[in-house]
């Protein structure tokens, strides 16, 4: 998989995470540990204040890690995504480091 932080803004310092997980690697901890490292090295190397992250609605292992990681729940954005099958839902999550 890969985690990653793009739409760095240094001035705000905020950035947004983005994040895959092969499906044979779903359910081993594996995100939530690379949100750990991820979480401390903006912190200490990139002084970020927050992170902030869109999630399909229905993707509920992947709120539900982001939840517990400490992620809050800002805001539900009505037809964000768009699909073959039509138009989904996204979450917006923060959190402040």
């Amino acid at each position: 998989g890969i985690i990653d932080l793009f739409d760095y803004s240094p001035r705000h310092e905020r950035a947004e995470l983005g994040a895959v997980v092969f499906p044979e690697y779903r359910g081993k901890d594996y995100f939530a540990q690379a949100l750990q490292l991820l979480h401390k090295f903006a912190r200490q190397h990139l002084g970020l204040h927050q992170i902030y992250a869109y999630v399909p609605s229905n993707n509920q292992a992947s709120l539900h890690v982001l939840h517990q990681m400490g992620y809050a729940h800002s805001h539900v954005l009505k037809d964000w995504l768009k699909t073959s099958d039509g138009y989904l839902d996204a979450d917006l999550l923060q959190i402040l480091l």
